[in-house]
């Protein structure tokens, strides 16, 4: 179930295109990607995959921008908002619609493949891999 905080709606500036401009309406990426936010997706192929990225994905009928932050068993993608406290549930690979290459604040455009962004993604994922160690490990069932 999807609760009504971890929606992000957005209107398409263009389409049929290699970028898309997308407005950002939600705030579950907040600080990172702000209600009213653009933010630029790169829809030409289907690169490969890394924790930590910002993707642009199809729920149903609804699309996110979340983050990825880990890979499921099966092959499929997990993803959350920054600002969520839960994952969303599983997304397959061919739901991606393409990754957030930047983000347009006002006057201003924020690369996420920049240095700065680089290692803020980097904090990100490793974060990410940090509190799945550690939830492995406090709900392990050979604990004396």
């Amino acid at each position: 179930m999807t609760l009504p905080y971890q929606k992000i709606g957005f209107e398409l500036a263009k389409q049929n295109a290699t970028t898309v401009r997308v407005r950002v309406t939600g705030s579950c990426m907040y600080p990172l990607i702000r209600p009213g936010d653009w933010v630029w997706v790169d829809t030409t192929s289907k690169p490969r995959l890394e924790i930590g990225q910002v993707l642009c994905i199809r729920k149903g009928a609804e699309i996110l921008i979340h983050r990825l932050v880990k890979d499921g068993s099966e092959g499929e993608l997990i993803t959350k908002g920054d600002r969520n406290a839960a994952y969303d549930s599983p997304t397959q690979p061919s739901d991606v619609i393409g990754i957030v290459v930047a983000v347009q604040r006002g006057k201003y455009t924020l690369r996420l493949g920049s240095r700065y962004f680089y290692w803020w993604e980097q904090l990100m994922a490793l974060f990410y891999k940090i509190k799945a160690f550690m939830k492995n490990w406090l709900c392990r069932t050979d604990k004396v």
